[in-house]
């Protein structure tokens, strides 16, 4: 929901969409109507968009009427997926309405890209800083479930060593230890092509060795972590480094 949006058009458009979900028409459509019948099935419902959710002003009225019409319409139960940088959390109004979403039974799916500032400025390119990053994640894992996503690839020809890897699970563990609901990790790396060519994804088997090094030294995270594989054209060539 990057701005601006104008709010009266978005819940003209919601309004629509959630008639179309309740009355069939929506997972009845040409487009759908070939589809096998567990997947013409309503899973979730996402919030995310062509830049940060939680830097619209109108974010806290999306979440309330979405919510609120959703259980209006005996859709109360359909689980509720905000994905976020968190990077604005720290805004009063925006951390109220993650605890409404909360009690919806909403949950964050948080990024947390990299061990320390220097990764994290050659993955997410933002001016947020790191230390700012870490605290929102604890803001929003205190109000509701959180899941970290984090993607780890080859970025300015520098892969996370065993050093960045441990960091990244002290990391994890000022989050359980502040009381965050973390739910579970999610590894990521390259799924399609890359924007810069300096970019290149890492094979499966080096993010199952970062999720056992994290695990060994955070055990809280035993059995939490999830490795997701990329693309292997766009994995990089390079020596992997050494994470025993």
């Amino acid at each position: 929901m990057p701005e601006p949006v104008d709010f009266a058009v978005f819940r003209a458009e919601w309004r629509d969409l959630l008639r179309r979900i309740t009355d069939g028409s929506l997972l009845n459509h040409p487009l759908h109507r070939g589809l096998p019948a567990d997947l013409r099935q309503l899973k979730d419902l996402s919030f995310s968009g062509d830049g940060e959710p939680t830097t619209s002003v109108h974010f806290p009225a999306v979440i309330d009427e979405v919510t609120s019409s959703l259980a209006s319409h005996g859709l109360g139960d359909l689980p509720l997926i905000l994905l976020s940088n968190c990077s604005m959390v720290h805004r009063p109004a925006v951390a109220e309405a993650l605890t409404r979403f909360a009690a919806a039974g909403g949950e964050i799916h948080g990024k947390l890209d990299g061990g320390g500032p220097g990764a994290y400025a050659r993955v997410d390119k933002t001016a947020v800083p790191f230390e700012r990053t870490l605290a929102n994640l604890l803001e929003a894992g205190q109000r509701a479930p959180l899941v970290i996503q984090s993607l780890f690839c080859q970025a300015d020809g520098i892969i996370a060593d065993a050093i960045e890897i441990d960091h990244y699970a002290d990391h994890l563990s000022y989050l359980l230890d502040g009381g965050a609901d973390l739910r579970s990790v999610h590894l990521h790396t390259v799924a399609r092509k890359p924007p810069f060519a300096a970019v290149k994804g890492l094979p499966r088997s080096f993010l199952e060795a970062v999720a056992h090094r994290v695990q060994g030294r955070e055990p809280r995270l035993s059995g939490r972590i999830q490795c997701f594989a990329g693309e292997p054209r766009f994995e990089t060539g390079d020596p992997l480094p050494d994470l025993t």
